[in-house]
C-alpha cells in the first residue's frame, strides 16, 4: 500500500497517461438540489479539477432529465461503449450518486465493469478513488444513494397526485399547440404558432380521415413535427429517425403514434389528464393506464376548431371501417352527435362509451342523443354497493359540485336507483 507522498509521485508520473470522460447527470428529482446539481455547474466543476491534475479530458457525457435509477441513459451506453473501445481509462464525476442511484447496478459498474476495462473511476466530492484503497464505504453509500432516490421519489409523485387532482398540468414539455405559462408551469396557454397546426388536424379528422391520411397531407404541405419544434425553441435536444436520415426533410415526416395520441388527447377539448402511465420505483414507467383510470379535470384552456365549435373529436382507432370512441364521451357537446352520424351515413361503423347520467342523475352532455341515433344500445351496470343490485348512478363522495369531477374508489360508488333516491331525500332533508 502506498503512502501518501508515494502516490501523489506516482499520480504526477501517470497524469499524462489518463484519458479522462467526464459523466454529468441531473433528473427532475434533483432540482430539489438547487443550483449546485446543474449539468454546468457539474461540468465546470469537473474540468477545473481535471485540469490541476493535469489529466486530458477526451469527452464529456452528460445525461440531463434522467433518473439515477435508470441505467439505460444514453450518454451512460455512449461512455460505456467507448471504455470498451478502451478510448478512456478515467471516469469522474461530481459523486457518486450521479453515477447512479440503484446501488446493485452502480456497484456493478465499479466492482466489475470499470476494473476488468481497467479504467480509474472517481467520485470527486464523496472522496472514492478506485485506484486508492479509500472505497469501502462507496457500497453503503450506493444503498444510502438507493434509499434517498426511493424517498424523494415517493414525495415527488406524492406531490404530481395532489397537483393532477387539483386540474393542474404535470407533464414536462407541453402539449404540441400548447405552451407553459413562464408565471405558473402548471398553467398552459395556447401557442399560437403552433395552435393552427392542430385544429389542421382535427379539421381533417372530422372529414373522416385518419392518422395516415393526416400523415401524408402534414407532409406534403411541409409542415414541421413536434420534435422539431421542441428542438429550436430549446425545449429537448433530440431528433426523429426521419430528420436523422434526412435533417432537411425528415421534419416534415410525423410517426403514426404522434398524430393519434394528439387525436385522443383531452386537452384539446379543454380537460387536464395526468397519471396516464403506470409507474414502478426502480423501474420507471411500465405502461399505460388505462383511460378509465386517468384523472382528467375540465380546464378553462382549449384550441377552439371552427368544425366542432367547442370540443374536437378523438380517434382512438381508424381500422378495418370502424371508428371507435372510447373515451368520455358525456364530456363532448352536442355536435359529436352529427359527427358520429355522418361517419355512419358514409357506411363506417361507429361504436361510443360513456356515462349516460352525471353524479345528480341527469343525463349526461350529449348522450342521450346518441342513444337515440344508434342502431344498437348496450348498457353495462355495476353492482350496488350498499345492497347488491344492480347499479344505475356513480353516487359522489365527495362534497365537489363541480359537473367534471373524475376519481376512483373513493370519489365514487355505484348503487341503484332505489339507495340513489334515499340518499337524495337525507340530502334535500
Amino acid at each position: 500500500m502506498m503512502n501518501g507522498f508515494e502516490y501523489a509521485g506516482m499520480g504526477m508520473v501517470l497524469a499524462s497517461s489518463f484519458r479522462a470522460a467526464i459523466y454529468c447527470r441531473l433528473s427532475k428529482d434533483d432540482d430539489l438540489d438547487g443550483e449546485s446539481a446543474s449539468i454546468a455547474n457539474q461540468r465546470d466543476m469537473l474540468e477545473t479539477y481535471c485540469e490541476k491534475q493535469g489529466w486530458e479530458v477526451v469527452a464529456v457525457y452528460q445525461d440531463d432529465g434522467y433518473t439515477g435509477l435508470n441505467m439505460e441513459r444514453p450518454d451512460l451506453k455512449r461512455m460505456l461503449k467507448a471504455i470498451e473501445r478502451r478510448q478512456i481509462n478515467l471516469v469522474i464525476t461530481k459523486d457518486l450518486s450521479r453515477l447512479g442511484r440503484n446501488y446493485l447496478q452502480t456497484g456493478t459498474l465499479i466492482e466489475d465493469f470499470f476494473p476488468r476495462h481497467g479504467v480509474r473511476y472517481i467520485a470527486m466530492n464523496d472522496g472514492i478513488d478506485t485506484m486508492r484503497d479509500n472505497n469501502d464505504i462507496a457500497p453503503f453509500k450506493n444503498i444510502l444513494n438507493e434509499m434517498y432516490s426511493k424517498d424523494i421519489s415517493k414525495k415527488v409523485h406524492s406531490s404530481y397526485l395532489l397537483k393532477a387532482q387539483k386540474g393542474q398540468f404535470t407533464g414536462c414539455l407541453a402539449p404540441f399547440g400548447y405552451r407553459k405559462d413562464p408565471e405558473d408551469k402548471n398553467h398552459l396557454l395556447i401557442d399560437e404558432e403552433t395552435a393552427p397546426i392542430v385544429r389542421r388536424l382535427f379539421a381533417w379528422a372530422l372529414e373522416g380521415h385518419g392518422p395516415n391520411y393526416i400523415r401524408r397531407r402534414l407532409e406534403e404541405e411541409k409542415i414541421p413535427c413536434p420534435t422539431y419544434w421542441n428542438r429550436v425553441r430549446g425545449l429537448r435536444n433530440v431528433s426523429t429517425k426521419w430528420e436523422k436520415k434526412d435533417p432537411v426533410n425528415g421534419r416534415y415526416i410525423w410517426d403514426f403514434t404522434v398524430i393519434k395520441d394528439i387525436l385522443m388527447n383531452p386537452v384539446y377539448t379543454g380537460a387536464i389528464a395526468s397519471q396516464k402511465k403506470e409507474y414502478r420505483f426502480k423501474i420507471g414507467t411500465i405502461g399505460e393506464k388505462k383511460p378509465e383510470e386517468w384523472i382528467v379535470l375540465a380546464e378553462d384552456i382549449k384550441i377552439k376548431n371552427s368544425p366542432v365549435k367547442e370540443k374536437i373529436i378523438e380517434i382512438l382507432k381508424d381500422n378495418g371501417g370502424a371508428f371507435e370512441i372510447n373515451y368520455f364521451m358525456q364530456f363532448f357537446d352536442s355536435n359529436i352527435v352529427s359527427v358520429c352520424k355522418t361517419l355512419a351515413d358514409n357506411g363506417i361503423r361507429v361504436i361510443v362509451a360513456g356515462l349516460d347520467m352525471d353524479y345528480t342523475g341527469k343525463p349526461f352532455g350529449p348522450m342521450p342523443d346518441l342513444m337515440a341515433v344508434a342502431e344498437y344500445v348496450t348498457k353495462v351496470h355495476a353492482i350496488c354497493v350498499r345492497c347488491g343490485n344492480l347499479a344505475h348512478h356513480s353516487h359522489r363522495l365527495s362534497d365537489n359540485d363541480k359537473l367534471v369531477m373524475l376519481g376512483e374508489k373513493h370519489d365514487y360508488e355505484p348503487i341503484c336507483r332505489h339507495c340513489f333516491n334515499e340518499l337524495m331525500k337525507k340530502e334535500h332533508q
